[in-house]
């Protein structure tokens, strides 16, 4: 190459005279007249890499090899005769961009040189995929070298990187390429596919968040909650009631069994408009035993373990065992715990429930608590693990709940109302009171029965919207239009599809943006997850 330099008289000729180290020569054939070339190493480490995925880019661009010959090949290019008129300086952006824009350029033709569709491959086979590694490796380095790197696209090689999203015309044009031109290197395809699809995810939803009015949706997420407490306390008082009337039938006796859950299963709702799986099995335990058939074990175990989660049953002794702890009165805090284990065991007793299945918050602690040594001379083991039990105690959940209910107990409107013994009796005797009005009447005001309205477009969303976005998505889009929205150029954009799903009509992607686009509004949590872009392009 420095013996070429003599019969250089290209526009890559060094201004520092032909002895000056450059990495550009003259064209080979003097028929093709006067011009330049320059010249790239494909380092093997790049051509007999089997996946771009093994590599950290980001560390890769500072080894002394690679650095020195990028350092190099900027000199080459500021130090060219061309480069006085631009005044291009080695360190700048814009000599930068030049040479990874000639490297583009170069392996654009690369590409063109293949005549058959290029395959993956552990090993490079053919020399245009040889040179394609090498040189694949040389742009990736090229982009994430300096302190600013010229672009983020070596993000797209990472297993679970932070997608920086293009901003310039500049920024864009290293994406387009990469996508372009990554097939003709035979690696791995999928994982490349997948980052690429996280990439538009990303940029799908930010078109939608930056339009979404935040305080609205929290407004919503709000009432979406109350809205949850409401429905999940209607059941709950409906399992008070199915609860007690169970333990009374097993405490009485001489009751008729199946008559009572017959009337029992007659005036109780079999399905209300948020249950828990819970909720129908003991509605379905309760047809069991109306039709006369034997209790099971299984069952009973459901009733009994909603018994000892949703009651509070067991809220003042714990309260008193936290207190105990606090006033560090050890022979009144293990009272209190053996209590527990009593109330545990006759709970189980009456349900006629093993008591090891039958599970109560915390019991276990309690029962170490039991075992516990308080004394001078224990060592630190026992210390610490007496120390944790008592903490577990004190924060224990359960003194803090409200028997049959979630939600506030201060809340107003949320309250759960008094069990209503009258309605009990009548379903354990079968006689009801002339001055009570009918309970199944009142118990079915509870249950709120929500009306769909199956609404189509995005006036449902104009509240919580911009309405310059909305009037923008009620309109019929091209694709174009769909680019401008997403801020990604179309050209750009279109190599971005074509690379994903090949088979997809370029002219039906405003379509299936806006289909995706009110999914998305639709269901606020896990967006990303949903893989829009994948369903933006019908892709499985």
């Amino acid at each position: 190459m420095q013996q070429s330099q003599s019969l250089h008289h290209g526009p890559l000729k060094s201004q520092n005279g032909p002895s000056h180290p450059t990495l550009a020569l003259p064209y080979l054939s003097q028929g093709r007249g006067t011009g330049s070339m320059l010249a790239w190493v494909c380092w093997d480490e790049f051509v007999n890499l089997k996946s771009p995925y093994e590599v950290r880019w980001m560390e890769k661009c500072n080894e002394s090899h690679i650095a020195a010959l990028r350092i190099m090949m900027r000199d080459t290019l500021s130090c060219a005769v061309a480069s006085r008129e631009h005044n291009l300086t080695a360190g700048s952006p814009q000599t930068g961009q030049l040479m990874s824009s000639l490297l583009m350029a170069a392996m654009s033709k690369l590409a063109a040189m293949r005549t058959t569709a290029p395959v993956v491959l552990d090993k490079a086979d053919d020399t245009v995929t040889k040179l394609m590694r090498g040189l694949f490796g040389n742009l990736m380095t090229i982009a994430g070298s300096g302190v600013r790197p010229l672009s983020m696209v070596w993000q797209l090689f990472g297993v679970n990187p932070q997608y920086d999203i293009p901003v310039t015309d500049t920024d864009w044009i290293w994406y387009q390429n990469v996508v372009e031109l990554y097939p003709y290197t035979g690696w791995p395809i999928d994982q490349f596919r997948n980052n690429l699809a996280k990439l538009l995810d990303k940029i799908i939803i930010r078109v939608i968040t930056k339009n979404e009015d935040v305080t609205e949706m929290k407004m919503s997420r709000v009432a979406d909650m109350v809205r949850y407490c409401n429905l999940r306390n209607i059941q709950l008082e409906h399992s008070r009631t199915i609860i007690t009337v169970f333990m009374r039938m097993l405490t009485t006796e001489g009751l008729d069994v199946p008559a009572v859950a017959a009337r029992l299963l007659a005036m109780i709702p079999r399905k209300l408009e948020k249950q828990t799986k819970s909720y129908t099995k003991m509605v379905k335990y309760i047809g069991h035993i109306a039709e006369g058939c034997q209790r099971r074990a299984a069952d009973d175990l459901i009733y009994a373990s909603i018994y000892t989660k949703r009651s509070a049953a067991f809220k003042d002794l714990k309260t008193n065992v936290a207190k105990a702890c606090q006033e560090r009165d050890w022979a009144t805090a293990k009272a209190g715990c053996q209590a527990i284990l009593d109330k545990h065991q006759q709970i189980a007793a009456m349900w006629h429930v093993e008591p090891e299945k039958l599970k109560v918050q915390n019991l276990k602690v309690y029962r170490e608590l039991i075992d516990a040594d308080f004394g001078m001379d224990v060592d630190q083991d026992t210390e610490r693990s007496t120390k944790a039990a008592i903490k577990r105690i004190l924060d224990d959940a359960e003194k803090q709940r409200v028997p049959w209910h979630v939600g506030n107990e201060d809340a107003p409107g949320d309250g759960i109302e008094p069990l209503d013994e009258s309605f009990i009796e009548e379903v354990l005797t079968g006689k009801a009171q002339d001055s009570q009005e009918s309970i199944p009447e009142e118990k079915e005001k509870g249950v709120v029965i929500s009306k769909s309205i199956d609404q189509v477009g995005f006036s449902q969303f104009k509240s919580s919207l911009a309405p310059s976005f909305v009037s923008t998505m009620e309109k019929t889009l091209s694709a174009e239009d769909v680019c401008r929205i997403l801020k990604v150029p179309a050209i750009a954009m279109q190599v971005f599809v074509h690379a994903l799903n090949p088979s997809f009509v370029w002219e039906d992607l405003g379509g299936q943006f806006k289909i995706v686009v009110l999914e998305l509004l639709r269901q606020r949590s896990n967006r990303t997850e949903s893989c829009p872009t994948y369903r933006m392009l019908g892709i499985q």
